[in-house]
């Protein structure tokens, strides 16, 4: 019975830990989101967020739509260089001069 009682303790303790831990976890996020995201784009997330039994979890539909997903790329230069290149820059670098700037 002693031992019974002693492992019920042992859970409980356990668990209370876990909630412990769970609930300084919520109170971070709820912390950033605070912080970082405006109360009227928080509101709007959470009308749009769907619970899925399947995954066991929260997930925001249409996510490959918005963001930076369709911002669009910036053209790259006309030359094919990596990045668009100064008139003095390409003069320098037909003459020779490893460093044009």
């Amino acid at each position: 019975m002693y031992d019974i009682k002693e492992e019920f303790a042992r859970e409980r303790e356990e668990m209370a830990f876990n909630i412990r831990e769970l609930n300084m976890e919520l109170k971070l996020k709820n912390l950033i989101l605070e912080y970082f995201i405006p109360y009227e784009e928080w509101l709007g997330i959470e009308k749009r967020a769907v619970w899925s039994d399947e995954m066991d979890n929260w997930f925001l539909p249409k996510l490959e739509l918005s963001g930076n997903v369709l911002k669009k790329q910036r053209p790259g230069s006309s030359t094919g260089q990596i990045r668009p290149t100064s008139g003095f820059t390409k003069a320098q670098r037909d003459s020779g001069n490893q460093d044009p700037r």
